[in-house]
């Protein structure tokens, strides 16, 4: 049994893998897909074709994975790192 000594409320695991998912999906994917477009067709079929529902189902299983192993690991409980997901 682990005895934990300090408080987990919110899970900064499950906050900074929400930010830091979402930053790299949302903001320097699409800008990386729009420099690399202006210079190859491949890319340019990948940027038409990458989907902003695609974006959104991988950031959240990126962050719902990253809660679901905290839990797992049991080092929080489901309400920190679902306040985790929701501060990130």
């Amino acid at each position: 049994t682990i005895h934990h000594h300090s408080y987990s409320f919110p899970s900064g695991h499950t906050c900074s893998a929400t930010f830091m998912s979402g930053a790299f999906l949302f903001v320097l994917l699409p800008a990386l897909l729009e420099v690399l477009a202006a210079q190859s067709s491949t890319a340019r079929r990948i940027a038409a074709h990458w989907p902003r529902q695609a974006q959104l189902a991988t950031w959240l299983l990126w962050s719902g994975a990253t809660g679901l192993g905290r839990v797992l690991a049991d080092a929080h409980w489901c309400t920190d790192t679902v306040a985790g997901g929701l501060l990130g």
